[in-house]
């Protein structure tokens, strides 16, 4: 029994060393210390594992630095797109004369023997700050200024005292809009109308912008074959049915490989 209990206290007191000696061995992964900790399935010594907790940590600090100075660069990219449009000859003109009429018309002075109510002085203001930003329709204008709240009264003392010429918004709209896709002639004025313009402003408007119609008409036509297929009569007449002539219709099909 003696014998037993000596032999179980030998091979207790061999793995206790073989255990201590399994400790020594494993050794940290940066510096080859002793290892003190687990990280990221391998094992680091205590100075090691303290250096890349904190760099763990800084590294977070300094992306979520990162993402609030990115939205904050942002902003200040939106707002300065927003405040260097730059503006047309047409548009500075347009504006300045909104603005001038705007600081004349202060709440409480009298015109016409009746005094100018805040919030027309105010629709007035807003007015030229639209006419600056983009060109209008005396009815669009007066829409946009009624979707912000303000009254028919309102809306209309600002579209008669904002000192725009509605036939040269008209050509800027029109020149906004050829920037953006080819139109005809006729399909420009129809759009121009849908604005609000006058049929007279819509007809200023594209008789004045300089666009060269057949080459609208090659613009358009490449739109469509980029879309779909076309057989050459069927071109053709889809160009005629956006207003364009026919012999536009046939310059444009032409041009694209008809």
């Amino acid at each position: 029994m003696k014998r037993v209990q000596k032999g179980l206290a030998l091979c207790l007191a061999v793995f206790c060393l073989f255990l201590t000696s399994c400790s020594s061995l494993i050794r940290c992964d940066i510096c080859g210390k002793p290892a003190a900790e687990r990280y990221n399935g391998g094992f680091l010594c205590e100075s090691c594992y303290e250096e890349q907790t904190a760099g763990k940590k800084g590294a977070a600090s300094s992306r979520e630095e990162a993402k609030t100075e990115s939205a904050q660069a942002s902003g200040s990219a939106f707002e300065s797109q927003t405040s260097s449009q730059e503006e047309t000859p047409e548009q500075q003109e347009t504006s300045s004369a909104a603005e001038d009429a705007a600081v004349a018309s202060s709440p409480g002075e009298e015109e016409n023997g009746e005094k100018v109510t805040l919030g027309q002085a105010n629709a007035l203001i807003d007015a030229a700050r639209y006419l600056k930003l983009i060109p209008f329709s005396r009815e669009g204008l007066k829409d946009q200024l009624a979707y912000e709240g303000y009254s028919e009264d309102e809306t209309e003392y600002a579209a008669a005292h904002c000192g725009a010429d509605w036939n040269e918004q008209a050509l800027l709209k029109a020149k906004q809009y050829l920037t953006t896709m080819p139109f005809s002639a006729e399909g420009l004025t129809e759009q121009l109308e849908y604005e609000g313009f006058t049929q007279e402003e819509a007809s200023y408007g594209v008789s004045q912008c300089g666009a060269d119609w057949k080459e609208q008409a090659v613009l358009k036509a490449a739109n469509y074959l980029s879309l779909m297929s076309f057989t050459r009569d069927k071109l053709i007449s889809q160009l005629e049915y956006e207003g364009f002539s026919h012999e536009e219709a046939v310059y444009g099909a032409s041009q694209n490989g008809y």
